[in-house]
Parts: C-alpha cells; structure tokens; sequence
C-alpha cells in the first residue's frame, strides 16, 4: 500500500504490521489509531535527528500527545509515568510491564512483599509513586537542615562576640611593654562537633512500628495484636491473623517482644 506507514505498516488497505520481526507482532492489534500514529511521528521524528528505533533502546509513551513528550530519546532518561501510562520499549518490542514501572520509579520492587497484584495495579502503583531517590533526597535534606541552621547560628553568634571584643580591645588603653598578652583559649570540642546521624537512629525503629506490618492493617489504622515475623523470608502477620494462616513452614517469633510495638524500647528494636 503506498499509503502505509513505514513503520506499522498500516493504511487504508492494510491492517497494522510491526516492521521488525523481533517485535511481538500482536502488540499493535490491540493499539488505537492514536498508538500507532504516535509510534509513526516518534520514528520520524527520531530519523530526521539520525536515530534509528529499528536499531536504538528508546521508551515511548504512547497515551500522550507527541507534543506533550520529547521527541527524541534521552539515553538514561524516561517521561512521566502515569497510572494508565502506555510506554513501549522498541528495543524489546513491547510495552514495559508494572514491576518495570516500579524500577523506573526508582522502587526496589524485587524487594516488596508483593502479593497477587495485577498488572494494572502494579501499573496504578508505579504511575501514582513519586520518585524515590526524589524522596530519599528531600527526608535528608530535611534532617540536615536543622544542625545546619543551628551551626549557622552559632557562627553568626560568634562573630558578633569577636566584633564586639575587637571594638573593646580598641577603646581600651594598650598594655603595658612588660605585659605579655594572654595565649588565645584553645577552641572547645564543641565548636567542632560535625554532624552525625546518631540521634535519628531510633526514627528508623519508630518508623518501622508505624508501617503496615500485616493484611488487615491500612495507612490509617494499624492492629492492637501482637506481631510475628519471620525469622527467615521476614513476612509479618498480626496475632489475630496468624491463628487463620499456614505457618508450618515459617519460624514465626515475635517482633517485639518486650514493651509492645509502641513501647519504649521499640525505638531501638
């Protein structure tokens, strides 16, 4: 068909073709005109910069407009993900799944108690999350700021004082020749205390009682039972909701046993 696109293949007369043979051929069945319109302007786009997609690890978001995303692929650079995001990957001729998002996202989600989540809600998950080493970088930012403050402070306090000697130390009569001046006091080890993450250690405890530690518990509500935890794959369950689960095969021992999950010494657990 003279009217077909080259890369689809597709026109008035022909259904939708990838033009790669390592492309999972039946992807673009399932694409709406707009898909496929937007994967024939990303191509050309690409070829007009000298970058071929055939040949190039490129990730497009099909959803969007093309004049809402970049046209051409910046290596180690994606778009926005959105919970129903539409992002193909023309190297592995496919569009990326939900665990796939998440990484993008910067989720360790090889680490997550994943259970039998779909993969739209996988993909809700990644497209809703902020970025993670974002986060990461505004809580530390937010730790630092108050010794920062406070050194500032007391910098700013310390030459006032310096001035305000200074101007005595000249209005005052000189010394006698005999005198000689007093040594400079040695500077205490508190001016030099650097900053340290040891008062924040006991958050990282708090914060792990306030997390979601079993099924029945949600970001607004957490169990007044007991919790277990496993001693070898670190799966966690309340009391109530370990009387109901097979646990033969797990070393359930309790997370915190002594003062409870929220007593004095669950900072240090």
């Amino acid at each position: 068909d003279i009217n077909a696109r080259p890369l689809t293949r597709w026109g008035p007369q022909a259904p939708p073709k990838l033009l790669s043979p390592y492309w999972m051929q039946d992807v673009c069945g399932f694409w709406s005109q707009h898909s496929l319109d937007h994967a024939e302007i990303k191509a050309i786009k690409n070829a007009e910069a000298g970058v071929d997609l055939l040949h190039h690890n490129a990730l497009v978001d099909l959803s969007q407009n093309p004049h809402l995303c970049d046209t051409v692929n910046k290596p180690g650079i994606t778009g926005c993900l959105t919970p129903g995001g539409q992002m193909y990957h023309f190297k592995r001729g496919r569009e990326i799944s939900g665990f796939e998002k998440l990484l993008l996202s910067g989720i360790p989600a090889d680490q997550l108690l994943l259970g039998g989540e779909s993969e739209v809600q996988l993909s809700d998950l990644a497209g809703n999350a902020m970025s993670l080493p974002v986060v990461s970088a505004c809580i530390l930012s937010a730790f630092c700021i108050a010794p920062h403050a406070a050194a500032a402070a007391a910098t700013a306090a310390k030459d006032e004082v310096g001035e305000s000697s200074a101007e005595e130390a000249e209005a005052a009569p000189p010394h006698p020749p005999s005198a000689a001046p007093e040594p400079a006091a040695a500077p205490s080890g508190a001016e030099h205390k650097r900053f340290s993450f040891g008062p924040f250690v006991g958050l990282a405890g708090r914060a792990q009682c306030c997390s979601v530690l079993c099924t029945c518990e949600s970001s607004g509500d957490v169990s007044q039972h007991g919790i277990l935890r496993c001693s070898c794959c670190q799966a966690t369950l309340c009391g109530m909701c370990a009387a109901h689960v097979q646990l033969e095969s797990h070393t359930m021992l309790p997370l915190h046993p002594e003062g409870g999950r929220f007593g004095a010494d669950a900072a240090t657990t």
